[in-house]
């Protein structure tokens, strides 16, 4: 049903802080606080002010305590971000925001619940929120389906709830993107790229969803990352030529994409952790053993981080093409040269080592790996 996907876990960490109260500032512009009040949260509870760093890293940006139940942040940042109150006991609220003054109601056992106001940005992510909604819901509504139908063993039923997944993800992307037109100036349509259409968007998509952003934003952190996203999607678009890489078999051997050069290429991103490219594997195996005798070269470059389980993966699924590997996972150079952020992940070369076509299934496959081969008689 779905890809795995390269995500960044947010985990709570315990910094130093201060014992302080601070003075009240009437308006923000060039910096921004945050007034906090509730009655739910002890007094003393030492509330921490942060922003996710990467991976597991957060940095601290302020600290205040409870007291008489209100507390009080400020601070300076350089553009619009996502900022998290961590208020102890494992309680995170996270919060849209800029340099302005935003007053935060924690009254509510589930911190979910908090009320926000002053922020644009907040504002804005409750619309994005309530226009994705009905899509969210449904595609929750289809994973139950899903796993009920694997539970059961019910192919037919796999595939009717699958076929619906995808039309779901397609009518919500439509949605998403009809949002970010109407708030180019919004960081909220950065975020919504950053995190919903990235892993479908290819390098020719994402420009033209970036030309739409103001200026503002693209220089926000969410659109720096966007921009540097789609530079790496530059070098690998349809159209350019693959680019080279050397990798060890699992015995050890150094193989080189180029090597292969003469005959159409697939490069197949996967691992064995991955159940979608476990699934895809024996389709693979059936196209690859039609196409082979014409002159189809298939390289498996695996993301899996354990020698034993990859070999057992191959074994197990019957694969009988190259397979390369680091065993660098998420972290290998190759990995991230090609753009790959989720798995399954093909990249279609002619017999030249030119790029034409990326994540090709089934008869779309077929039917692309026919017109090169013809060419290539």
């Amino acid at each position: 049903m779905k890809r795995i996907f390269l995500g960044l876990a947010l985990a709570g960490m315990i910094f130093s802080c201060e014992n302080k109260q601070k003075p009240q500032n009437e308006t923000a512009g060039d910096h921004f606080e945050i007034n906090g009040t509730t009655s739910v949260i002890p007094d003393s509870t030492m509330v921490l002010l942060k922003k996710h760093k990467g991976g597991h890293s957060f940095e601290k940006l302020d600290s205040a305590m409870v007291l008489n139940g209100k507390f009080r942040l400020n601070g300076k940042l350089e553009s619009p971000d996502r900022l998290y109150l961590d208020l102890g006991k494992n309680q995170q609220l996270g919060l849209f925001m800029g340099n302005e003054v935003v007053n935060v109601a924690i009254d509510d056992a589930n911190i979910a619940n908090a009320e926000i106001t002053g922020s644009k940005s907040q504002n804005d992510y409750q619309s994005y929120l309530k226009a994705v909604k009905p899509y969210a819901d449904k595609k929750s509504l289809l994973e139950n389906e899903y796993y009920d139908a694997q539970q059961k063993n019910d192919t037919a039923a796999l595939n009717k709830v699958n076929a619906l997944y995808e039309e779901t993800i397609a009518d919500e992307q439509k949605v998403i993107e009809q949002w970010i037109k109407e708030h180019p100036a919004s960081y909220i349509s950065a975020v919504a790229i950053r995190e919903q259409l990235i892993y479908q968007l290819d390098y020719n998509e994402l420009n033209d969803m970036l030309k739409i952003l103001s200026p503002e934003v693209l220089k926000t952190e969410a659109g720096e990352s966007l921009s540097e996203r789609r530079d790496v999607l530059s070098k690998v678009a349809v159209g350019q030529m693959a680019p080279d890489f050397t990798l060890n078999t699992p015995d050890g051997q150094s193989l080189s994409l180029s090597s292969l050069r003469g005959n159409p290429v697939l490069i197949d991103f996967w691992a064995s952790w991955c159940p979608p490219c476990r699934k895809e594997n024996p389709n693979l195996v059936k196209t690859f053993n039609l196409y082979k005798d014409k002159g189809l070269q298939i390289i498996g470059v695996s993301l899996d981080t354990s020698l034993d389980k990859w070999k057992k993966a191959i074994a197990d699924d019957h694969i009988n093409w190259y397979q390369v590997s680091d065993l660098q996972g998420w972290k290998s150079p190759v990995v991230a040269k090609y753009g790959v952020i989720s798995i399954p992940h093909t990249v279609l070369l002619d017999s030249d080592g030119k790029i034409v076509a990326k994540n090709l299934h089934g008869e779309k496959l077929k039917k692309e790996l026919d017109k090169l081969l013809s060419l290539n008689q």
